[in-house]
């Protein structure tokens, strides 16, 4: 069994425990939150749901835990709702495990578990989880991934989400190829012998459980496609717009980019995407993409939809804890991966206040003396070091609260780089459209010809 010491990498170190105080319905969340026992922050686990469908979710971090636990569950909104124990609820937890039940577009959002172990150390459970409506079930969006495969024999494996609710829950599994079921197929893994492109499709894992006496279903999707020889499209792509290489938006606003492929007739993959950093976006903080496919008499088209929310860097998921202390003088510490990394690199400390540069400190932790609440907020410890013959950076933040005072985090906004990258297999021409403000810039990236980058 792994050690705390060794979940560091996946859940951020706070630094002091309180007593735990009894929360009032009424509550504001951030009041509660800061009555609460500083735990240590685990890394937020996302579900793509579909409504009228059951959730079942044990936090992974559960296993390295001491047992008996000590768990409250409550949904992040601008009030505190906390979940219900009631095993009759819709929405309810039993030991550690959250259940929704009956699924309702109106679920989704972030659910926190608060797990405390009998020696009164602690974690924070994040989920997120997004209900879509049943409409939306033939969406990529909602899929776990494509498998895009050459193998003349091809496992598709049913989600990890799904199968651990059938194996916890004692359910039964079924498979859907398109939505129609495929008979005596009851194992968590399909396999499809000697593959071809017959056997693309859309296939469904779906989990039947009983529970409290009623029936219930857990499902998820994944895209097969097989490959073939000899595909591609014969023609380098034609961008038509937009002309120019760089395009303005507001800092911190929000984005929407379009890009459209027509692919033809007779075609069988027409697909256009979004990628950052050459990576697909899949659950990744601040972007969300959704693709229709429309046919008509003249072909195919594809389009892709990217909204982008500009800055996550002075969101509290991201922080390495916070600091609550009522001390005169305050010692705020630079992350130990960050410390590491400079001491193993030989590199350069700086700090930031509220992102804004603290003059001549330049030593791994950082004293506050006679600290009031004008010195409540985040602090960032930059380490710059050289590797290779470039300069790179690596950074950790803590928020610093002073007791009696809330800190003041300040709006800013975020950069990032943004590519798009089309799969056609047949001549094509692509129309991307942009609509922005001012003062970020974007490129883009053909595939097929000169590579073209820019910054967001």
């Amino acid at each position: 069994m792994l050690g705390r010491s060794q979940l560091m990498d996946a859940c951020r170190l706070l630094l002091t425990i309180f007593v735990m105080a009894s929360p009032s319905e009424s509550m504001e969340i951030q009041d509660w939150v800061q009555d609460q026992p500083l735990c240590e922050d685990c890394d937020m686990e996302s579900f793509l749901l579909l409504e009228g469908e059951a959730f079942y979710s044990v936090p992974y971090i559960v296993k390295y835990l001491k047992q008996p636990l000590n768990v409250t569950w409550y949904k992040n909104a601008p009030k505190v709702e906390f979940i219900s124990a009631d095993v009759k609820d819709r929405v309810h937890y039993q030991d550690s495990a959250l259940f929704l039940l009956d699924l309702v577009p109106e679920d989704s959002g972030v659910y926190v578990g608060r797990l405390v172990e009998p020696s009164g150390q602690c974690s924070n459970a994040f989920l997120n989880v997004t209900v879509f409506k049943t409409s939306y079930k033939n969406n990529s969006d909602v899929f776990y991934g494509k498998i895009q495969t050459s193998d003349m024999n091809q496992k598709v494996s049913c989600p990890q989400g799904v199968e651990k609710t059938c194996d916890d829950l004692k359910g039964n599994f079924t498979w859907y190829k398109n939505f129609t079921l495929i008979q005596g197929e009851h194992n968590p893994n399909l396999w499809i012998m000697k593959a071809t492109r017959r056997d693309q499709g859309i296939y469904t894992c779906v989990c039947n459980f009983t529970y409290n006496n009623r029936t219930h279903i857990s499902s998820g999707c994944r895209l097969l496609s097989v490959k073939e020889s000899g595909g591609g499209a014969s023609y380098n792509i034609m961008i038509l717009s937009p002309t120019s290489e760089k395009q303005i938006c507001d800092e911190g606003a929000k984005l929407k980019l379009s890009c459209s492929v027509f692919c033809g007739n007779n075609v069988d993959i027409c697909e256009a995407r979004w990628y950052i950093n050459g990576k697909r976006i899949d659950h990744m903080d601040g972007y969300n993409q959704s693709t229709v496919m429309l046919v008509e008499p003249s072909g195919q088209c594809s389009n892709a939809f990217l909204n982008v929310k500009m800055s996550y860097k002075n969101n509290s998921n991201v922080f390495y804890g916070k600091i609550q202390t009522s001390d005169t003088n305050q010692k705020v510490s630079c992350p130990q991966i960050v410390k590491k990394t400079c001491d193993d690199l030989k590199g350069n400390f700086t700090w930031y206040k509220n992102f804004t540069l603290i003059q001549g400190e330049h030593n791994p932790n950082l004293w506050i003396m006679k600290a009031t609440r004008r010195d409540q907020g985040i602090y960032t410890c930059v380490c710059s070091f050289t590797y290779n013959n470039r300069t790179h950076i690596s950074s950790g933040s803590r928020l610093l609260s002073v007791k009696g005072g809330a800190p003041h985090v300040p709006p800013t906004g975020g950069v990032g780089l943004v590519h798009f990258l089309l799969f056609v297999h047949t001549p094509a021409s692509v129309a991307v459209i942009f609509r922005v403000g001012r003062r970020s810039q974007l490129q883009y990236n053909d595939p097929l010809s000169n590579q073209r980058e820019a910054n967001m």
